[in-house]
């Protein structure tokens, strides 16, 4: 996560989305302005409200 704020940092972005189901241990931002982190249950209910379950079920099986 630490690589991904640097990257982000220094490419003159404003805004960056980190996006992991099941991480190992706990992830943070840090604080980093732009940073959205979507992980778990939150990463589930995103998918689920925007219409992507159906999707999300056909490649996982």
């Amino acid at each position: 996560m630490d690589e991904h704020i640097s990257y982000f940092a220094s490419s003159g972005l404003t805004r960056t989305f980190f996006v992991c189901h099941s991480p190992d241990g706990t992830l943070s931002t840090g604080g980093a302005p732009g940073v959205h982190l979507w992980t778990g249950e939150y990463l589930a209910d995103v998918a689920v409200k925007s219409g992507l379950f159906e999707w999300l079920m056909d490649r996982v099986g």
